[in-house]
């Protein structure tokens, strides 16, 4: 998933330039900024922003009249926000955030997330019994499920109490929301001790 999302990046900055790997050197980090979680083409807010700082000559500076107006017109055509390493970095936070939220339902040991729930499906039923879209399917949900609720499932600290700076102790795991996780698991086919 990593390298699947820092492909996208790259992907995106080089439409940009229609393909040009020598002009992704001319945008500077105030473009970067500029640009990132910006969708011009469903947001008219960032696309009068963005059309007001070209005009202006204040973004894409290093690029000449008519390739300013080229990325204009693949910015204006992207169908989503545009990414950087910084939100590619805000991403991965929150994916692993996630993450810890899905040992709940599973303790991967060398192995992926993915890998070790196929490896638990329920017994009797085998990988090849199953739609391969409908085990990616059932994994999608948990990882959805995760995300939409990671601030309720995040795990207990492993420190204590006493190591804390202000001796508050963390906000414990969402029990409804624990069982509902595991209920959804269960529903998906997939059986560990921890579910």
């Amino acid at each position: 998933q990593v390298i699947s999302n820092l492909r996208h990046i790259r992907a995106i900055w080089l439409r940009l330039v229609r393909g040009n790997e020598e002009a992704l050197q001319k945008f500077s980090t105030t473009d970067v900024k500029a640009l990132e979680l910006r969708c011009p083409r469903f947001s008219t807010h960032d696309e009068t922003v963005i059309k007001r700082e070209l005009d202006q000559k204040r973004l894409l500076s290093k690029f000449s009249p008519k390739e300013r107006q080229a990325i204009w017109t693949e910015l204006t055509a992207i169908d989503c926000i545009i990414p950087s390493l910084f939100t590619f970095f805000e991403d991965i936070k929150v994916l692993q955030s996630c993450a810890e939220t899905m040992k709940h339902l599973i303790l991967p040991i060398d192995k992926t997330f993915d890998r070790a729930l196929r490896d638990s499906l329920t017994q009797g039923q085998m990988e090849s019994e199953i739609e391969e879209a409908q085990i990616d399917l059932s994994i999608r949900q948990l990882w959805i499920y995760s995300m939409r609720n990671f601030r309720n499932l995040s795990q207990q600290p492993r420190r204590s109490i006493d190591k804390l700076l202000a001796k508050v102790p963390p906000e414990q795991a969402d029990e409804s929301k624990l069982a509902r996780f595991a209920k959804l698991a269960d529903q998906c086919g997939f059986h560990t001790p921890e579910i």
